[in-house]
């Protein structure tokens, strides 16, 4: 009788879950989180691609074991930008079966008001009761 040990490995499957395909910031929010997990076996490698300049995420990479979470903290900057309504597509890119899963982020820009004076002071004598200014919406 021979007798012999055999040694296996099986090779993990990740899975990646998101816990969201969109992202709302509307026109005054700045940040907004949400998870990924690997729902899978073995280890899943992940990253985020595709961040327009007004988009940030935290972390931008990582590695979850079977059943790990992680939470990503998106936010957004309005600096700079037009008023307009603003689309872009996250990608969540990683080594599972589902190589990939887009996450859609929205973000609008509001029209800001601006004004003007007529004048900056009103000087009241001692017989002055009224005085008049006018103010003007310029934007």
């Amino acid at each position: 009788m021979v007798e012999m040990k055999v040694f296996m490995s099986v090779a993990g499957h990740p899975k990646l879950a998101v816990s969201t395909t969109n992202l709302n910031f509307g026109s005054d929010t700045i940040t907004k989180t949400f998870t990924i997990q690997n729902s899978g076996t073995g280890i899943l490698s992940w990253s985020t691609e595709n961040t327009p300049g007004w988009l940030t995420v935290s972390p931008r990479q990582g590695n979850l074991l079977k059943g790990q979470k992680a939470t990503l903290t998106v936010s957004c900057s309005r600096a700079k930008l037009e008023m307009n309504s603003y689309t872009s597509e996250l990608k969540i890119v990683s080594n599972a079966e589902n190589q990939y899963s887009p996450v859609t982020i929205q973000m609008s820009v509001p029209r800001i008001s601006t004004y003007s004076l007529s004048t900056r002071t009103l000087a009241y004598g001692y017989t002055d009761s009224i005085k008049n200014f006018y103010i003007k919406n310029t934007g």
